[in-house]
């Protein structure tokens, strides 16, 4: 009768050592794949505003820079640094010109991740002084409103995961602050499950300005 007590005894600390291990195994691989993200995340973000940068830097038409002037390539439009601005401008014909540069800037980086995509893109060229610390058209030290171009994105791109947080598909709905306009607007993804990828996303904002 004890000599069946004791084996029962071992086999019920066996059980116990088993969940043990596996939940340990469990919570490793979720640390594991919590600190990939994480330090995928940082990487991408440099990645993402420098591919931002370069689209901007790509679009801008250098021949008006000489009359103090900011323009965009392709007729994308033209203002002057006191304010005047074209009918491109106004008409947006810059928009798909920056956007198309920007998502060629994305598909050349290398990053840790796949499958990049735009999921928000907000392309304005105005004449402001959004980011120059100034709250008004002209401060108490004169500084005057500027040329500018402003691309705030929204961009999802797929990292590798565990099984264990990659167990259903789902779809996520984020609502997201502009840094720009201050208004709120919604992403939403749709993660597959079980792929042994995670659907992540980053919010960027980059800006050229003629000073």
């Amino acid at each position: 009768m004890l000599e069946k007590l004791k084996k029962e005894k071992k086999g019920a600390v066996s059980i116990l050592m088993v969940i043990f291990i596996l939940t340990l195994a469990g919570a490793f691989a979720l640390l594991i794949d919590m600190s990939s993200t994480m330090f995928g995340m940082k990487e991408i973000q440099s990645k993402i505003d420098m591919a931002g940068i370069n689209a901007l830097y790509d679009s801008i038409d250098l021949r008006y820079l000489r009359n103090e002037e900011m323009g965009v390539v392709s007729n994308g439009g033209v203002i002057s640094s006191s304010g005047n601005m074209t009918a491109e401008v106004i008409s947006g014909n810059y928009k798909s010109i920056i956007e198309n540069k920007y998502r060629d800037e994305l598909n050349s980086i290398k990053y840790p991740g796949t499958n990049p995509k735009v999921r928000k893109a907000n392309v304005t060229f105005e004449h402001s002084n959004f980011g120059l610390g100034y709250n008004s058209a002209v401060n108490s030290s004169g500084a005057t409103l500027r040329p500018q171009i402003i691309l705030e994105s929204i961009v999802s791109y797929d990292v590798p995961a565990s099984t264990l947080v990659d167990e259903k598909t789902k779809s996520v709905t984020k609502k997201v602050k502009s840094v720009h306009t201050g208004t709120d607007f919604t992403v939403t993804t749709t993660d597959s499950g079980v792929d042994g990828k995670k659907t992540v996303l980053v919010h960027s904002i980059t800006r050229m300005v003629l000073k």
